[in-house]
């Protein structure tokens, strides 16, 4: 080549490099996976250049796709070649979880404001989707989509506190996805409180969606898309008809780490006001933490000092919630919630001072024995008689949820909706009696009884017909001791106890695969609880021959809190030898496998 010619091409090359545009860390507006992040994009005259890093359980893979593309301007830029990705199309995490890789794509126009990148075909729901990626710097995650009715932006509180809503009737959520882009989300998820159960609503080619709920009273839903994509939740009651707008960048959220995400959702409907307190004004939590927090502190003081210093504690909250120049319903629910507060405080006071504990020390655990404090009766009439047992507004707040309704405080009312509950549970049991209807009826709120009997019926009629029970009997042991004597009835063998719920996939099927042979020195226990509904059980005891163990409510708890089970699936290992490993680690299932693999290796059986 001619000298002169080569060093032109150098110079250019030279000019080429120094006009390409970085952008690190780049916003992404909306994303359908939390497993990739952005890294950089450089923007050139000659490629585009996306460093991605990728998360993930280590030892296991995801996939990139070879035909993975980015679009800009309604233009589509195929993948021309990547690095960081094996010849399958895999990326296997190492130890650290976290992996590089690096895509190139064909140049993009110099003045392009934004990209998708697809992972696959663009708009299915199979792959990794980036959409908007800011290109400019410029990107406003906090904007509030033009879609949302001004109604709903700048609301007046000075309203008087809604009361609680009981009534046999439906809840209708008409919803509208703002800024949505198909292949984003196919549906949103909405968690009712009081029933537990969850409603799938599809959404339209426009992002619209309609779903009908059934509360038995006023109650709390959570809205959840995919996996980590939350939007917020909301107040509503039986007969309530509610207009739902969701941000779509709720699922960029997790991606950008906040702690405390953006406002994502807005409703219309019964409660347009309180919602709208509930996502803006946390005065309540400021006096709660500033005034109880300290009392939690002191785990070793006396039941009659820990029960003296809440009611202090409540006394001087409420007073200076009176001295704020607060909005009415701001006012009024602020006085509601901390009489709420305080009863709560006597009904879990083990449980705050062990939690205050571990918030101050690091995330180390107290000693249960080292808590003092044991309220009886009398304590709990103390705070009785400062507090409103009966008001209806509790349930606002969530109360039904937080197990308030457990017959610790009395009223008639909430004397009755303590009986829902647990007759609720014997609904999903089958274990209802006429005379539990005969109870019911006689409630404040006597459609109780025709909800449990519409729960015995449905799960009636999803179980097989000769309701053969396919649980193992528990062991005659105390409650905590029952893992220990499962392990016992195996001599010599591996014991895997495997805690599983209806949103859980059995881990013996990931290991071994369906049919694939188990060593016969393993046991692989399934144990779930009451939380799980009986059709669920039913299926996986005819899928899986295992050994299968049901707990009722006071088991689960006690080995909840022993392994300190903190979500499922959960595993425990035990060896030949009886020695237990267990922890949320053994959800890396390459890791639980060499777990197991380690214990089959020992002493013969």
């Amino acid at each position: 080549m001619n000298r002169a010619i080569a060093i032109t091409l150098l110079a250019v090359a030279a000019v080429a490099g120094l006009s390409a545009r970085v952008i690190k860390n780049p916003a992404v507006t909306y994303a359908n996976s939390t497993h990739i992040k952005i890294e950089s994009i450089e923007l050139s005259d000659t490629a585009t250049v996306m460093r991605f890093s990728a998360h993930y359980r280590p030892g296991w893979w995801v996939t990139i796709s070879r035909y993975s593309s980015i679009e800009v301007d309604g233009t589509i830029y195929p993948l021309l070649r990547s690095e960081g990705v094996g010849d399958d199309d895999r990326i296997v995490f190492p130890p650290s979880g976290r992996s590089e890789f690096t895509l190139y794509f064909g140049p993009v126009p110099a003045d392009a404001a934004k990209l998708n990148y697809y992972e696959g075909v663009p708009d299915s729901y199979g792959g990794f989707h980036l959409y908007d990626v800011d290109l400019t710097g410029m990107a406003d995650m906090l904007a509030v989509p033009s879609g949302v009715p001004d109604t709903l932006l700048i609301r007046s509180l000075d309203v008087p506190c809604p009361e609680a809503v009981f009534a046999d009737d439906s809840t209708i959520i008409e919803v509208r996805m703002l800024d949505w882009n198909p292949g984003l989300m196919n549906h949103v998820c909405f968690t009712e409180e009081t029933t537990g159960h969850r409603y799938m609503a599809w959404l339209d080619s426009t992002g619209c969606a309609t779903c009908v709920l059934r509360p038995y009273f006023t109650s709390r839903v959570d809205v959840t898309a995919g996996r980590h994509v939350y939007f917020g939740s909301f107040l509503t009651a039986p007969g309530d008809s509610v207009t739902l707008y969701l941000d779509a960048k709720a699922g960029a959220d997790f991606l950008r780490g906040d702690i405390v995400p953006p406002r994502r959702l807005y409703a219309d409907g019964m409660y347009r006001d309180y919602n709208y307190m509930y996502d803006t004004d946390h005065t309540v939590d400021d006096l709660y933490v500033k005034h109880f927090a300290p009392v939690f502190a002191d785990y070793s003081q006396s039941s009659d000092s820990y029960t003296a210093r809440i009611i202090e504690a409540h006394r001087n909250a409420a007073a200076e919630l009176d001295s704020m120049d607060l909005p009415r319903l701001a006012a009024e629910a602020g006085h509601a919630r901390l009489n709420y507060e305080l009863m709560l405080s006597a009904l879990r006071h083990r449980d705050m001072c062990a939690l205050e504990y571990e918030n101050t020390h690091l995330g180390f655990q107290i000693a249960e024995d080292s808590i003092v404090a044991r309220l009886g009766p009398a304590h709990f009439a103390r705070v009785a008689s400062v507090a409103d047992a009966g008001d209806p507004r509790y349930l606002l707040f969530g109360a039904w949820n937080a197990d308030f309704y457990n017959g610790t405080f009395h009223n008639p009312r909430y004397d009755g909706i303590s009986l829902l509950a647990r007759k609720i549970k014997s609904a999903g049991q089958l274990r209802l009696t006429e005379a539990d209807l005969d109870s019911l009826s006689l409630c404040v709120e006597p459609y109780f009884a025709d909800i449990c009997e519409d729960i015995n019926d449905r799960i009636s009629g999803s179980v097989p017909a000769d309701r053969e029970w396919p649980a193992d009997p528990l062991p005659d042991v105390p409650d905590d001791e029952i893992v220990e004597a499962i392990v016992r009835k195996y001599p010599g063998k591996v014991v895997v106890f495997d805690f599983w719920d209806s949103y859980t996939y059995p881990g013996i099927n990931i290991l071994y695969g369906p049919s694939a042979k188990v060593d016969e020195g393993l046991v692989w226990i399934h144990i779930t609880d009451t939380s799980t509904p009986l059709p669920d059980y039913y299926e996986m005891a005819a899928r899986y021959k295992n050994p299968g163990y049901y707990l009722d409510e006071s088991q689960a708890l006690a080995l909840w809190k022993k392994y300190r089970i903190d979500e499922r699936p959960f595993y425990i290992v035990a060896g030949r030898d009886g020695k237990l490993e267990y922890g949320p680690h053994l959800r890396n299932y390459q890791l639980l496998k060499s777990v197991i693999d380690e214990c089959l290796c020992g002493q013969d059986y």
